[in-house]
């Protein structure tokens, strides 16, 4: 699987989702249900990856930094294994998705996402990933348990990292298939 191609396809269908979701910021007030229900599975959808990203770093709760959004002064907690995406779906709607550094950077160059703005947290580099071993192994049979079949095995890096990347895909293809006849 090219991660970088899958993520990008599905990068453009969130765009065409959240565009279809800005045009019926005018509907008439009995579709305004509709709405909520569409901005609150796209929050959950948010919620689901920073929690899948946040199982496969155990360290990320304690070793955090902090940035301050420039709109609302709010100071945001960024996990030192991620980026964090703002993505703004309306005014005074501004949802937190955390992306895995590696393939943040290049997939909001190329997808031109002028609505998302990155803050970058710093990261501790191989040696404070690789001292958790035996935790990261404990995660991926707990994510195994719940039905992803996707790693089995002692810790690998490329293994887990091709682990998160496919579950990442499988919570944006299971999104999709929920909103796409919105």
């Amino acid at each position: 699987m090219d991660f970088q191609q899958e993520l990008e396809k599905r990068t453009q269908r969130a765009r065409e989702c959240i565009a279809k979701y800005e045009q019926t910021l005018d509907a008439p007030r009995r579709k305004y249900r509709q709405q909520f229900q569409l901005t609150l599975q796209t929050k959950n959808l948010i919620n689901q990856v920073f929690n899948t990203v946040q199982q496969y770093f155990p360290n990320a709760e304690i070793e955090l930094t902090h940035a301050v959004d420039e709109k609302t002064g709010e100071i945001v907690p960024l996990m030192w294994t991620a980026s964090c995406c703002f993505i703004n779906f309306a005014p005074n709607n501004i949802y937190e998705f955390p992306v895995p550094v590696r393939f943040a950077m290049q997939i909001l160059i190329d997808s031109n996402l002028s609505h998302i703005k990155l803050v970058s947290g710093y990261s501790l580099g191989e040696k404070a990933i690789k001292k958790d071993a035996k935790s990261y192994h404990t995660v991926l049979k707990y994510l195994q348990y719940n039905g992803n079949t996707y790693y089995d095995g002692p810790y690998n890096e490329a293994a887990m990292k091709t682990a998160t990347e496919q579950e990442v895909i499988r919570l944006l293809d299971s999104y999709w298939q929920t909103v796409k006849n919105e």
